[in-house]
């Protein structure tokens, strides 16, 4: 029978391609559907896979515990290679379906080129053409786009990073992101929960590799001087998993303002509730930029650059430096802003998955 790979391996990869699963469910094609967990987060995927119901059929055991992306790379590698072949024993694999920038997909991009099966890739064409911001998924990227046999361009400035690249203009559709396709399915599916934020919350995160070592510890530091300075606001920092930056916040904890929170990563439905209803955002996640703006809530972005150009050129978000003033000022300028509800569906209306899985069962027949 023939099949196609669904291959993530991190939460973000996950909740955005959790609408294309859920589409394949909708049209009665669930069983021409292989689920693959590369396993990249397994401690940050359980409460996804829970919230959108899904079924995974293969989990690889990765022990990457060293967080060195070579060893991590070699490993997805090797191990996507030896259960595609298995697959293959009973199966036809006619596609395979990546996303964003992840390890993960880049590893699963090149196992399915080697083995000259059609890569689509969900949210093509992103860029900021300096592989040191962020690093390593710009390089990865751009690789990925090289194996790819249709693109799917969150945005028209996404579809044009690929047509100036030489990529055929045929083989790239505008579909806007699947993020928006899954904040409106966990809407339906009543998971948004939680207490509304205090209205003057501001909520912070960072993880970026780029910012790791110095730039984190000058960033934190900064988020802590604003939360001193401005008492009246409650600053609520996500603490991502990185052991790496664990322990910087760890050292932190202890002298915190009262109106600084540190918290372990929350549940996805929790942390909608907490962008909906927050006053400002302080973060280096792209996904975070998406959501912001279906939220309609500003954003500082803790990056020198962004490939999320739309919110740039919207005035709905600003990058700042690594520099505690820079971000003092722009908290000023930000905090207060009110974005005009155009802004809402601006990484797109949320019929992305219906698009995509279209062009999957088309090119398969």
């Amino acid at each position: 029978m023939n099949k196609t790979l669904l291959i993530f391996g991190t939460r973000p990869e996950l909740i955005k391609l959790a609408p294309v699963i859920y589409e394949f469910e909708r049209r009665g094609c669930q069983n021409e559907l292989i689920i693959i967990n590369t396993n990249q987060h397994n401690s940050l995927l359980h409460e996804i896979v829970k919230d959108f119901s899904i079924e995974i059929d293969h989990t690889l055991d990765i022990n990457n515990t060293s967080n060195n992306l070579s060893i991590l790379s070699a490993e997805i590698t090797s191990k996507l290679e030896l259960l595609l072949k298995k697959i293959s024993q009973t199966d036809t694999i006619v596609s395979v379906i990546i996303q964003g920038d992840t390890t993960s997909t880049y590893c699963a991009s090149l196992v399915a080129f080697y083995n000259k099966i059609a890569v689509h890739y969900v949210e093509a064409g992103l860029r900021t053409y300096d592989n040191s911001r962020p690093f390593p998924e710009e390089f990865h990227r751009r690789v990925i786009s090289h194996t790819a046999e249709y693109f799917y361009a969150p945005t028209e400035s996404s579809k044009k990073n690929l047509v100036d690249e030489g990529f055929k203009a045929e083989k790239i559709i505008v579909t806007g992101n699947t993020i928006i396709d899954s904040i409106l399915l966990m809407d339906k599916l009543n998971h948004f929960q939680g207490d509304d934020c205090e209205q003057n919350t501001v909520l912070c995160s960072i993880h970026r590799r780029e910012n790791q070592g110095e730039n984190n510890v000058n960033y934190i530091e900064s988020i802590i001087k604003l939360s001193i300075n401005n008492p009246d606001y409650k600053f609520v920092i996500i603490r991502h998993p990185n052991p790496k930056i664990k322990q910087i916040l760890d050292k932190y904890s202890s002298n915190q303002s009262k109106n600084l929170i540190i918290s372990d990563p929350v549940p996805y439905s929790k942390m909608l509730n907490l962008i909906r209803s927050s006053r400002l955002i302080i973060s280096d996640s792209g996904g975070l930029q998406e959501e912001a703006s279906f939220f309609l809530k500003p954003m500082i972005i803790l990056r020198n650059t962004t490939e999320r150009i739309e919110s740039i050129q919207n005035n709905i978000a600003v990058c700042t430096k690594i520099d505690t003033h820079d971000l003092d000022s722009l908290f000023k300028k930000m905090k207060d802003l009110k974005i005009d509800n155009s802004n809402q569906y601006l990484y797109g209306t949320g019929n992305a998955a219906q698009i995509i899985v279209n062009n999957i069962l088309r090119s398969s027949e």
